[in-house]
C-alpha cells in the first residue's frame, strides 16, 4: 500500500478589524482556501471579544483538518 500524500502546508492568517475578527487558511501561494467572520459586539468586554476570536481561529483549525492541510503558523 502506498504512504499517504504530503499534506500541503498553510497559513492560519488572522485580520482583527474595527468591526469583525477574521481568519482564515491561505496557501503559500496565497490562495484563501476557507473563512471564518465574526463581528464584534461594541458594548461587551474584552473576554467576549476575546472568545470571539478564539472561535474564528479554532473554526479555521478545525476546517484545515477537512481541507486536508497542515497549519504551519498562525
Amino acid at each position: 500500500m502506498a504512504p499517504d500524500p504530503p499534506r500541503r502546508d498553510v497559513v492560519l492568517a488572522v485580520d482583527i478589524g474595527e468591526r469583525t475578527f477574521a481568519a482564515g487558511l491561505v496557501t503559500a501561494k496565497g490562495d484563501l482556501i476557507d473563512r471564518s467572520v465574526v463581528e464584534i459586539e461594541e458594548d461587551v468586554g474584552p473576554q467576549s471579544h476575546f472568545a470571539g476570536l478564539a472561535s474564528v481561529v479554532l473554526q479555521q483549525r478545525e476546517r484545515a483538518e477537512q481541507h486536508d492541510v497542515r497549519v504551519r503558523a498562525i
